[in-house]
């Protein structure tokens, strides 16, 4: 019996799509609270791609270089972390954000990666903006008038402004 509309191809690019929607949302629920992305899932992400990418190069000959390279990138990353960690005994967010960022684009294209960045940057400046003016209009007194300083999580802005991309330009696609 054949459905006309479930082709085995668009099954497993759902499957590895529902995964990235997974991973992303986990990491910037996590980045959100703890301000650190988190690295099991990140690497739950990367399995879950590689076994798309070996899928896609097994059974539809695709073309893999560009995979290929971003996997390179991510070990690099991963190892540069792990002298890190052990030089200092902690990991550097910065690190971890340009792994997250290496995730990202080993599932989406390089336009879309662009417009994520502007969305992102677009977020926390407006974020940046709305603090300041919530903390200028406070009644505090001089004392305690002292700058604060405003921590967030870049990863939960990069991720959320990913799934608002990848959804319109789905919607924009399909």
């Amino acid at each position: 019996m054949k459905f006309p509309y479930f082709e085995f191809d668009k099954i497993i690019a759902f499957i590895a799509f529902v995964m990235f929607y997974i991973s992303i949302i986990i990491i910037s629920g996590i980045d959100k609270e703890k301000r650190t992305i988190n690295k099991s899932v990140l690497l739950f992400g990367i399995l879950t791609q590689f076994a798309y990418i070996l899928y896609l190069y097994i059974l539809k000959d695709y073309n893999v270089y560009r995979y290929g390279m971003y996997l390179i990138i991510m070990c690099l990353l991963f190892i540069i972390d792990i002298f890190v960690i052990k030089k200092s005994g902690k990991s550097l967010y910065i690190l971890q954000i340009l792994m997250f960022l290496d995730y990202i684009l080993m599932y989406i294209s390089l336009r879309n990666f662009l417009i994520i960045m502007v969305l992102s940057f677009l977020y926390m400046f407006i974020y940046y903006i709305y603090k300041k003016v919530k903390f200028n209009f406070t009644d505090k007194p001089d004392i305690l008038n002292a700058q604060e300083e405003l921590k967030f999580g870049i990863g939960f802005c990069i991720g959320i402004s990913s799934i608002i991309v990848v959804i319109v330009n789905n919607f924009i696609v399909f």
